[in-house]
């Protein structure tokens, strides 16, 4: 029995070294960049820079949520292609700004990704989980409408 024991110490530091690698890739700012402040400050900053806005409508017990958060935010591709062409914003669609703009388009379910113009005009409305290259056809659809 003793035998074992290093073995599955070993394992068990692996495992914490590996999930503390995971969350220092988190902390350095790989995936999408999502705008720190309130949607009417999300908004002068694309009348700034000329990008429209995805805003992230979630819930915290959603698990799509937490999945599309994990895998499809971080993903490089989808990542690099959201922090070039949009302002990027997470609401908690429960709470708050996030739980009117819900009642204002309607939000029944989750995730929904709600593209606005710098005027804050819909032009684009996706509901449901997206894997990173439906989020980058989304977005280039966005844009699409937003250049009309």
């Amino acid at each position: 029995m003793k035998t074992y024991f290093p073995l599955k110490l070993i394992t068990l530091i692996t495992f914490l070294l590996l999930s503390f690698t995971e969350c220092s890739n988190a902390q350095q700012g790989e995936g999408i960049k999502f705008f720190e402040g309130t949607l009417k400050d999300a908004l002068k900053k694309a009348k700034e820079t000329h990008k429209p806005i995805m805003v992230d409508m979630s819930t915290s017990w959603c698990g799509w949520c937490k999945k599309m958060k994990a895998s499809t935010f971080t993903d490089k591709k989808a990542a690099d292609y959201y922090n070039e062409h949009f302002i990027s914003i997470e609401l908690d669609a429960e709470h708050g700004e996030g739980l009117q703009l819900a009642q204002q388009y309607n939000v029944n379910s989750y995730p929904t990704l709600i593209y606005l113009d710098t005027d804050a005009h819909l032009i684009l409305f996706s509901e449901g989980y997206l894997g990173p290259d439906d989020l980058i056809k989304a977005g280039e659809m966005a844009l699409k409408n937003h250049k009309k």
